[in-house]
């Protein structure tokens, strides 16, 4: 292959140094994140799609959700595979790929994201891209059981809960011990191994309940998210209302967070050895990003 010559500081200027709240800048920093990852993955032939928040907020609100704080797309674990060895040779200086989880981040290396909680580790803006698996129909079927039995634990009940949701979790926490002393949890596990693989999921350790339908995300087509498209599921409505129900109602205002997220610094660097100085130039001129 020939070495990638796109000038990535032409095609996707950096907007963080325009006047802006944290959360937007922060925004703008990993839409750039999105469209170099894109362009990767036409320059390497490699399929993904935008993914659960940002595929609601593509579809809801023609970007991002106003108070989402990062990016979710996906790809066929093959295709994962592949963009995990051939990308980072393609990557521009100031964005790394952070493989060091059961899912890659697309990282950017002049920001910090600070936790809530004032002992956390300092993070970098990332966008999360998840490697996604055809299974089986019973694997469907018998998703919410197998979340009863490892490598999940055993279902807590919440503190301040209901008379009537304290007795279910108690209940499904019974149900948990149950399958493990029988041994009915094996048998949960081989169960799963039949029918149709018709069903993509998330190919991680621990992971959601969800399985889409094959046809609700093939064939991919060109979605708008903010100024920019990007590869999308065929059938997105369909997969948004089995993910989130009403999804086009957004939720109540003290509903509005994302990851607990106390601050956005995105012309900080992290401290960590991979992460470099913002260089001391005035903004880049062009237009700002506008409002989800």
């Amino acid at each position: 292959m020939t070495p990638y010559s796109l000038s990535f500081e032409e095609r996707f200027p950096d907007l963080r140094l325009g006047p802006a709240e944290e959360l937007k800048q922060g925004q703008a920093v990993m839409l750039r994140l999105t469209k170099i990852f894109a362009e990767v993955c036409g320059e390497l032939g490699l399929t993904y799609w935008i993914d659960s928040g940002t595929l609601l907020g593509a579809v809801r609100h023609g970007g991002f959700i106003p108070w989402d704080d990062d990016v979710d797309v996906a790809m066929p674990r093959e295709h994962y595979e592949e963009f995990l060895r051939r990308a980072p040779e393609l990557l521009p200086y100031d964005v790394y790929l952070d493989a060091s989880n059961e899912y890659a981040k697309l990282r950017d290396r002049y920001s910090t994201r600070m936790p809530a909680n004032p002992g956390d580790p300092r993070d970098s803006v990332y966008i999360d891209i998840f490697p996604m698996r055809r299974f089986p129909a019973m694997r469907k079927a018998l998703a919410r059981l197998r979340l009863l039995i490892p490598p999940y634990g055993i279902p807590g009940v919440p503190q301040g809960a209901s008379p009537a949701y304290t007795a279910y979790r108690i209940a499904v926490s019974m149900a948990a011990v149950l399958l493990r002393a029988t041994g009915l949890m094996w048998l949960i596990r081989f169960l799963c191994l039949f029918g149709d693989r018709h069903y993509w999921s998330y190919d991680l350790t621990k992971t959601w309940h969800h399985h889409f339908n094959d046809e609700w995300i093939f064939p991919l087509r060109r979605m708008k998210f903010e100024d920019a498209e990007f590869m999308g599921p065929a059938d997105a409505a369909s997969l948004l209302a089995y993910q989130y129900g009403d999804y086009m109602s957004p939720p109540p205002e003290h509903e509005r967070n994302h990851h607990g997220l106390g601050t956005i610094l995105v012309t900080v660097p992290s401290g960590e050895p991979w992460s470099l100085p913002w260089p001391k130039r005035p903004p880049s001129p062009g237009k700002e990003l506008g409002d989800a």
